[in-house]
């Protein structure tokens, strides 16, 4: 697929080592092309140390008239 997209982002701290975050993200094909999907995002994470954070985010899809919802679990380690 040939298609540009733009989303935005927010994290925030909260306390005692967690942080929410939010998200939208939107991507659309060129030239009336078939994909046209909007994507919202939310989750909390968990700094395990000053180099590691466990989270979760859930995600609501819209794409082609069809809504999907799923639930993701990540760990990321920062370098």
């Amino acid at each position: 697929y040939d298609f540009w997209g733009a989303a935005i982002k927010a994290h925030r701290p909260i306390a005692g080592g967690f942080s929410v975050n939010a998200g939208y993200r939107h991507r659309e094909g060129f030239n009336g092309g078939d994909l046209k999907e909007d994507r919202l995002s939310g989750g909390l994470s968990y700094a395990v140390n000053k180099k590691s954070d466990l989270g979760v985010t859930y995600y609501r899809t819209r794409s082609g008239g069809n809504d999907n919802d799923a639930i993701g679990v990540g760990l990321t380690h920062k370098f």
